[in-house]
């Protein structure tokens, strides 16, 4: 049987999830980003 709470805590774990993704690929992004910089200002 799913609780409200159970399913709460898992689209909880869903959230963090997804947002752990979208913050690595910005931090790529930013270093991708700062290293093209120093080779070619």
């Amino acid at each position: 049987m799913v609780t409200p709470i159970s399913q709460i805590f898992r689209f909880q774990q869903t959230a963090i999830a997804s947002i752990r993704l979208i913050l690595n690929k910005f931090v790529f992004a930013i270093c991708e980003g700062r290293s093209s910089y120093i080779r070619n200002p």
